[in-house]
């Protein structure tokens, strides 16, 4: 009987104090006394508290409560942007004094390269995909190697074809730079000589065309390898050895080996 009683006394005691507590928040909540409410500790905007120093990797605090940068990274240098509760958060990329040239630091020593641009400080330009014999002063660019006059040794717009600028288009092709490989009847550096003939000894090629024998001044036959005389010379007293040099036989004489010897 007694315990019973004992159970009742603590599910009363219980009930009041719920009840106590309902009233409490109702009275709260419509702007009564609010002696037993307390406000939070407001750490956030405090960066040296413990709770804030455990998160942070950028900075560290001193005695007195001063902000302390850590290595690689620093406040803003202009005061009106300082957030007192995000101290230092600018990163440092510093590369023998130099940093990020086309693009942003992102963390101490660490660029985080614009399109087009690559190495460790984003200095170093990234050429035409596809550029096969050139380099790049700005994104995307394919400038054809040179050689060591200067003179460019490739072309066209991934400078993949050899360049030859004195070859003949239709008597040749460059293979290599500056190196013209020539058409048959064609020959020289830059495949702008025609071969004649073979055999062909006084005589060049017939309006430019290959493999053909037109004959100089003073020489005839289809070798263009017999002299003409101006004067004539006699078919039988003598004989034409050079152009307008008639040598006449034994008994003759004459411009033209006509004459007799007396």
């Amino acid at each position: 009987m007694t315990g019973r009683v004992s159970r009742c006394l603590a599910l009363l005691v219980v009930s009041v104090n719920l009840a106590n507590g309902d009233k409490l928040l109702s009275s709260i909540g419509n702007g009564g006394s609010r002696r037993f409410v307390f406000t939070p500790l407001r750490n956030d905007e405090l960066p040296c508290v413990a709770e804030n120093l455990r998160q942070s990797h950028r900075y560290i605090c001193d005695d007195e409560a001063n902000v302390i940068c850590l290595s690689g990274w620093k406040e803003d240098p202009d005061w009106s942007k300082r957030d007192l509760r995000n101290p230092c958060p600018i990163p440092i990329c510093d590369y023998h004094g130099d940093t990020c040239q086309h693009g942003q630091c992102v963390r101490p020593d660490v660029c985080a390269c614009e399109v087009g641009w690559q190495g460790h400080l984003c200095d170093t330009c990234i050429p035409l995909p596809g550029c096969v014999h050139g380099s790049c002063n700005a994104t995307f660019e394919c400038n054809c190697d040179l050689n060591d006059q200067g003179a460019p040794m490739w072309e066209g717009a991934f400078c993949d074809q050899p360049a030859c600028p004195d070859c003949h288009p239709d008597h040749g092709f460059c293979f290599e730079p500056f190196e013209c490989q020539c058409h048959e009847g064609w020959q020289g550096p830059d495949c702008q000589e025609c071969v004649k003939l073979p055999g062909c000894f006084h005589g060049s090629c017939e309006d430019g065309k290959p493999h053909s024998c037109q004959c100089d001044e003073g020489w005839t036959s289809h070798l263009c390898d017999q002299p003409q005389c101006g004067d004539g010379c006699h078919h039988k007293n003598g004989f034409c050895i050079e152009p307008d040099t008639c040598i006449c036989k034994a008994g003759w004489q004459g411009s033209d080996c006509s004459e007799c010897v007396p």
